[in-house]
């Protein structure tokens, strides 16, 4: 049912924002894992990113 909740959040927001990506910070492995199979990624270049102020290494980012 989550998958389907953060799915059905993801499609709304690419038709109704410009978003480029989303940013979530998992907890704990097991959340991470959840996120991860709902096509998140670890993505460490958004440390670069001089408009995302991450203080963090576990990040997981979403491509809209």
């Amino acid at each position: 049912m989550g998958s389907f909740i953060i799915n059905e959040i993801i499609e709304i927001l690419k038709h109704l924002t410009n978003i480029e990506f989303i940013i979530i910070h998992p907890k704990d492995k097991e959340v991470k894992n959840f996120w991860i199979k709902n096509k998140f990624i670890e993505d460490y270049k958004l440390n670069s990113d001089k408009r995302i102020n991450i203080n963090t290494r576990r990040i997981l980012s979403y491509s809209i």
